[in-house]
């Protein structure tokens, strides 16, 4: 998945979230590891780009979604975590990507 700019590319691969730069596709810059990672989507819209990640759940945890803000520079930052009772999630974001 691009970003709108297409400054980053993400890309699921088993439990590892990848952030790709354009230039070489085939190694990730950045990568985002949780354990049972199985769905993400990328905000559309100008950067600051956000991705909202859901971790299904386990015996020992609940499942949960969570939101970070992406760049290829900058650390990955979290800034929100939900945890809930779900075997699925349904992302949606507005136009600016919020």
């Amino acid at each position: 998945m691009w970003t709108a700019d297409e400054s980053i590319v993400l890309r699921l691969v088993g439990s590892e979230l990848w952030f790709i730069a354009p230039e070489n596709l085939n190694r990730f810059v950045q990568k985002l590891t949780l354990p049972k990672l199985t769905s993400f989507s990328l905000s559309p819209g100008p950067a600051p780009f956000h991705v909202a990640v859901y971790t299904a759940s386990s015996n020992e945890k609940m499942a949960s979604a969570r939101l970070y803000r992406c760049s290829l520079k900058a650390p990955i930052d979290i800034i929100a975590c939900k945890n809930f009772q779900a075997d699925r999630v349904d992302f949606h974001w507005n136009k600016n990507g919020i």
